[in-house]
């Protein structure tokens, strides 16, 4: 399964990363989708996987949380595709195929 992450608002909206393991949001330049101009994501801030025929959204412990319909995640939370989460100010959309 091939995953697509693409940040729609912001700066830097437009951009994507595709993967199909894993894949790191965060400030952090090494992430995989690095998001450096939201002073509200955290270095490290949430990690997607893909789990058998799911893909999983998962906060890594940051300060301002992650969002799916203005609700606060905790641990892992199976996502759909086309769906959107949010991080800081950051809204990311995700598709698969």
């Amino acid at each position: 399964m091939n995953v697509t992450i693409e940040i729609r608002t912001g700066l830097s909206a437009g951009y994507s990363h595709t993967f199909d393991r894993e894949a790191v949001i965060g400030r952090d330049p090494n992430c995989d989708l690095a998001v450096a101009e939201d002073p509200r994501i955290s270095r490290r801030h949430a990690r997607i996987r893909v789990q058998g025929k799911q893909v999983l959204l998962e906060d890594m412990g940051s300060t301002n949380g992650t969002k799916i319909n203005k609700k606060r995640i905790k641990g892992s939370v199976p996502l759909t595709n086309g769906g959107q989460f949010v991080v800081g100010h950051t809204t990311i959309l995700v598709t698969w195929v």
